[in-house]
């Protein structure tokens, strides 16, 4: 009975240590700090791994992809980009919903086809301690009691993501607004007060169209 106690913590140590090994960071990620007393991601180092398609789905109006972007240790984020056929390098609108938030409203295909009507791209993101991205914590450090980190991390993502949207080379980055509702529309307003300092501008001119959607996901 000794040996096969033994034996069975031998396995367990080895299926840990391969766990261990699949979820290791990055390089790119081991280097990675951040300061989430600011809102600009410019006095943090986060070093984005390459983009991972996940899924990508062609309709007669719209082209959705569904993309794995990932610049910190076990804190993989599903960004999800529509684009109106037809139209090279359209305006984007990024979209943050309020807390609770999940990815399910980016990959209805009700949603795609308004957002991109009018000829407008789409980003959605669920924010920082939010839906799939909440794990790995004792359940007192949720969203709310983390506040300033959840919403630190999130405007530093959408710097992020503004990055990888204009390497892409396929949005009109002259032309990006941000949709936000609830604890979206104060990420949106931090997002776009931190990017005044960069290359990229969040325009503050309206989006019409974005006013006969429901303000809410479900």
């Amino acid at each position: 009975m000794k040996l096969l106690a033994l034996a069975l913590l031998f396995a367990a140590a080895t299926i840990c240590a391969a766990r261990q090994d699949v979820f290791a960071q990055s390089p790119g990620q081991s280097r990675a700090t951040e300061d989430i007393t600011s809102i600009s991601v410019a006095l943090s180092q986060l070093h984005p791994d390459p983009p991972e398609l996940v899924e990508k789905d062609v309709e007669s109006n719209n082209i959705s992809e569904w993309i794995k972007v990932q610049w910190r240790s076990d804190d993989p984020i599903y960004l999800y980009v529509v684009r109106p056929t037809g139209i090279q390098k359209p305006p984007v609108v990024i979209y943050l919903y309020d807390y609770p938030a999940e990815t399910d409203v980016f990959r209805d295909s009700d949603w795609c086809e308004h957002v991109t009507a009018g000829g407008y791209a789409a980003v959605g993101l669920v924010p920082a301690l939010n839906g799939q991205r909440y794990h790995g914590r004792p359940m007192k450090e949720w969203f709310v009691s983390e506040l300033q980190e959840a919403l630190a991390k999130s405007a530093h993502d959408v710097q992020m993501v503004l990055n990888y949207l204009a390497e892409r080379g396929d949005v009109d980055m002259n032309n990006v607004g941000i949709f936000g509702v609830g604890a979206g529309a104060t990420i949106a307003v931090d997002a776009a007060a931190a990017a005044r300092a960069t290359s990229h501008r969040i325009s503050s001119r309206e989006f019409p169209h974005l006013t006969r959607f429901p303000c809410c996901p479900g």
